[in-house]
């Protein structure tokens, strides 16, 4: 579940018209991150109906070559993955990896539509959304992966305003972890900021 959370806002300050704005507020934010979701959720939802996909006799360079044209030609994603029901996928550079422990492929390999928490890789904050890709036979035969840049969530909520300069911050309330904040430094370290808001309202 998310919360969108007033960040440093004095408990005298929030009246019940104030109150009543955060309740608005967090239905807007909500809004628009799950149609953030959604839009990523479908492009690879519908390639995961491509047969090429589906079909395990296709060999996993033939997957990855075949995503690596659509992300140069359809920029939606900075970067698109198949990764076999192994946990094997073909990085950017051509070398085999092993993602067979990360918590979205497993997820995904369970049947679930899965958006990973903003990571810090090298100088980028990135998100990670996937799903599961039936095989021919019906049964998961592996997942399509796509990375898109943390911001796209943050600047959902850096043109919302809760008064006096403040803005709403959107935590994952699972774990704590900032999704999106205007002090973007606090997605790059996955900052915990429960215990420094003096108002959350969760979805």
């Amino acid at each position: 579940a998310l919360a969108v959370c007033s960040y440093k806002i004095a408990e005298k300050e929030l009246g019940n018209s104030a109150y009543s704005t955060l309740y608005n507020i967090i239905d807007a934010v909500a809004l628009d991150v799950n149609s953030i979701n959604e839009k990523y959720y479908a492009a690879l939802e519908s390639l995961s109906q491509v047969t090429i996909f589906r079909d395990e006799n296709n060999t996993l360079r033939q997957k990855t070559d075949w995503l690596n044209a659509i992300s140069a030609v359809n920029k939606l994603f900075m970067n698109m993955m198949f990764i076999g029901k192994d946990g094997k996928a073909i990085d950017e550079v051509g070398n085999i990896r092993d993602d067979s422990a990360a918590p979205y492929f497993v997820k995904s390999m369970e049947g679930k539509r899965v958006v990973q928490d903003p990571t810090l890789y090298g100088n980028q904050v990135l998100v990670i959304y996937s799903v599961p890709v039936y095989g021919l036979n019906n049964e998961i035969a592996g997942i399509l992966a796509g990375i898109v840049d943390a911001k796209v969530l943050t600047d959902s909520v850096e043109s919302i305003s809760v008064g006096n300069g403040n803005h709403p911050v959107l935590i994952n309330m699972s774990n704590g972890v900032v999704v999106a904040d205007v002090t973007y430094d606090n997605v790059k370290r996955n900052a915990n900021v429960v215990k420094n808001t003096t108002f959350c309202i969760k979805n």
